[in-house]
């Protein structure tokens, strides 16, 4: 049992997604801080945040949190937006968008595996709002509209792998996603589209760089940042699901994710406290050594005590004990972390210091912990053929 109620934490959780939103675009930022004299602030929006919110929707519908009615004008505002409005290369948007126009911030990039974050929630809710009514017919066309377009072939750049990023100052990065990291739905997605699907070899490029470690006893496929290890099994149910590379190992994705909260906590108990682990990719205080964010991750090189602590209670579907032993440490030492914008994502332990709102962490926290509760996103993932094509391309298949 926490100190905050499960319920409640996804509730403030989506306080963030809901609230924080632009309700004419749907567009979320990726965070929101609060200043000392108690003004809100909030940030430009991620197309992942985004993305996470829509995934969101089936959740808050069916807690009640918000009627049916009112979580399909959000979603089809949304889809609107990104099928009519928003700036596209390829199918694919820019990372970060004004809140109010929509329209690029910072020199951004147009991101591959953001835009997989914004697919995969409008086809969530393509599947759940099914209904024969206007509104819900309308949200199931634009999603199909929005994810029929994106060309994962362009986004190749006639390359063995998807691009990272693509600028149209500069072109493609010269950096591609392989594994093992958190764009494994990018890999499987990709694999499932409708149109401009990529070629199967494009799997192989994906695993062929999958380093597996023995750590602490666990064999596993390494990735140090946990949220590389949770964000797959948002949208993917892995469970007795297995691809060639993890075959010959015997592990799941699933059982893979729960040696890597295993070795994060075996990393804090040879370090003095079993309980204070969660070291992830997370904001810092900037100055010194720290240097505001950075994908930290377990156990290699020298640690800066900057904790995520979402990522702890994100564990709860894989090892339940530890999940809920090291998070209600951290709400117990630090009561601050959840607040009404959610839960905190990050704590610098030697100064007491605690980050902002951050979007990814809400959209954790909700969708895992519902996971945990009920496995619907789980369940809807079923019904989504371009996942389940992507993963039957890719070879996955119950234990041989």
């Amino acid at each position: 049992m926490t100190k905050t109620p499960i319920n409640l934490i996804q509730r403030a959780a989506f306080h963030f997604l809901w609230n924080g939103a632009n309700p004419d675009n749907g567009l979320v930022p990726d965070q929101i801080s609060l200043a000392s004299n108690g003004e809100i602030h909030r940030s430009p929006s991620s197309i992942a945040v985004t993305g996470m919110a829509l995934s969101a929707l089936p959740v808050a519908t069916e807690n009640g949190w918000i009627s049916r009615r009112d979580a399909a004008a959000r979603a089809r505002a949304t889809l609107r937006f990104f099928a009519r409005e928003a700036e596209q290369f390829g199918g694919f948007f820019f990372h970060f968008l004004d809140l109010a126009s929509g329209k690029r911030v910072w020199k951004c990039e147009v991101s591959s595996v953001d835009s997989t974050f914004l697919f995969l929630g409008a086809l969530f809710c393509e599947v759940f709002f099914d209904k024969k009514s206007g509104s819900e017919n309308e949200i199931r066309e634009l999603s199909q509209e929005i994810f029929a377009r994106a060309n994962w072939n362009w986004f190749s750049d006639g390359k063995d792998a998807v691009s990272i990023a693509y600028k149209p100052e500069r072109g493609f990065s010269k950096h591609a996603w392989r594994g093992y990291n958190e764009a494994l739905p990018l890999a499987v997605l990709s694999l499932g589209a409708p149109q401009f699907s990529l070629p199967l070899p494009s799997y192989g490029a994906w695993t062929q760089t999958y380093r597996f470690k023995r750590l602490y006893g666990r064999e596993h496929v390494f990735c140090g940042p946990l949220f590389t290890h949770l964000f797959p099994h948002l949208w993917l149910d892995l469970r007795g699901l297995f691809d060639a590379p993890l075959q010959k190992h015997g592990l799941d994705y699933f059982e893979n994710t729960v040696r890597a909260v295993e070795i994060q906590h075996q990393w804090a108990k040879k370090r003095g406290d079993e309980r204070k682990w969660g070291v992830s990719a997370c904001d810092a205080p900037q100055g010194g050594t720290l240097g505001g964010y950075r994908a930290r991750g377990v156990p290699f090189g020298r640690f800066d005590e900057v904790f995520s602590p979402p990522v702890c209670l994100a564990s709860l579907p894989f090892a339940p004990e530890l999940a809920m032993e090291s998070w209600n440490f951290w709400e117990e030492n630090h009561p601050e972390i959840v607040g009404a914008w959610g839960v905190r994502g990050a704590v610098h332990v030697p100064s007491g210091w605690m980050s902002a709102f951050f979007g990814l962490d809400q959209g954790l926290l909700i969708l895992m912990l519902e996971n945990a509760k009920s496995g619907l996103l789980w369940e809807l993932s079923r019904r989504i053929m371009p996942l389940q094509r992507g993963l039957e391309r890719a070879g996955f298949q119950p234990r041989k």
